[in-house]
């Protein structure tokens, strides 16, 4: 996932300002973060999507039904 990218590319250069301990810590909690996000995103267009679909489906029934 592009999370993985971002601890390849942060780890580096916050090295120069914190301790290993702290800034692996640091980083993993970010990358998980960023990643729950997306995911929480991801979800919550899928569910968009699904009520979109029903919300037209209903509509056509209900045209059929009252011609």
């Amino acid at each position: 996932f592009g999370a993985e990218i971002f601890k390849d590319i942060a780890q580096p250069l916050l090295s120069l300002l914190f301790t290993q301990d702290f800034l692996m810590n640091f980083i993993e909690k970010i990358r998980i973060a960023f990643e729950e996000f997306f995911e929480l995103i991801g979800e919550n267009l899928i569910a968009y999507g699904f009520l979109l679909f029903l919300g037209k489906r209903l509509d056509k029934n209900q045209q059929m039904i009252s011609q």
